[in-house]
This record gives C-alpha cells, sequence and structure tokens, in this order.
C-alpha cells in the first residue's frame, strides 16, 4: 500500500468536501424515496370531519385499499381506524423476473366533537374514500340557550 503524501491543513479545500458530502447525501436520499408508493404506509392518512344538526361525517382518504382490510371502532368518543394493506406486483420476460411486496398498517384516532350514536353508524368505501356517518346523540342535539351579558 502506498501512503499519501504529506499535506498541510492549509492546502486541503474542506469546501469541496463538503460539497462531495452534500452531493452523495441528496444521491442516496434521491435513491431511497425512488418508488415510494403514493400512500406511503409510515405515516398517517388524510381525514375530514365535518358536523352537521344531526349528524357527525368523517372522511378519510385511502386510495388502493380495500374495504376488507379497514377496521373501524368507536371507544370513549373517539373513531379508532385502522388500515392493513398489502400489495404485490409481478413481472416476468425472457430472461428478466421482477417481483416486489409491500406490506403495512395505519392508524389514526379522532376525537369526535360530540358524543355519537355508534350502535346506528354507517360507513361505506368508495373509489378510495371511506365515508363514516355517526349520528348524534339526543343530548348533542339539543340547542343551546343563548346567554345575555349584562
Amino acid at each position: 500500500m502506498g501512503r499519501k503524501p504529506f499535506r498541510f491543513f492549509w492546502e486541503d479545500d474542506a469546501w469541496n468536501d463538503l460539497n462531495n458530502l452534500h452531493r452523495d447525501i441528496h444521491r442516496m436520499m434521491n435513491e431511497f424515496w425512488r418508488g415510494v408508493p403514493e400512500i406511503s404506509f409510515n405515516r398517517s392518512f388524510p381525514v375530514d370531519v365535518s358536523e352537521t344538526d344531526k349528524e357527525i361525517i368523517v372522511k378519510a382518504d385511502l386510495p388502493g385499499v380495500d374495504k376488507e382490510n379497514v377496521s373501524l371502532r368507536v371507544e370513549d368518543n373517539r373513531l379508532i381506524i385502522d388500515v392493513e394493506h398489502s400489495e404485490e406486483e409481478r413481472e416476468e420476460k425472457e430472461n428478466f423476473f421482477r417481483q416486489e411486496r409491500r406490506y403495512g398498517s395505519l392508524h389514526r384516532e379522532i376525537l369526535l366533537p360530540v358524543e355519537v350514536d355508534e350502535e346506528n353508524a354507517e360507513a361505506e368505501m368508495k373509489n378510495g374514500v371511506l365515508t363514516m356517518r355517526f349520528p348524534k346523540k339526543d343530548e348533542a342535539k339539543r340547542k343551546g340557550k343563548e346567554i345575555k351579558i349584562k
């Protein structure tokens, strides 16, 4: 093995080394994120919560997820959504074979703004959007009385 010739510190180009490090990190991050599926299963998923006089409506975007892989429950006025997802992709050609698998799970808890009647809740999945409707309990439907300030 040959030895590097001795160099004084003022002869080193520290900025060049730093630029090379930055370039390498940037390249590695690009390689890492390439091929990440549209719905990332190490993150959450978007949810919209709206309220009418009679019900709470929750919509969750779950593209590519089958309704059989979604579990819903209400505990202590919290909506709990669990999603299991698996995806396999296989490609075969002459002298070529590729197979990829992705597995993941998502968990989301949403505090509902009022008490709901979970016994009469409804849910449907259409075009990757899960829509849940929760009727308000009678106490939650009551309108309050305006209080005048003296």
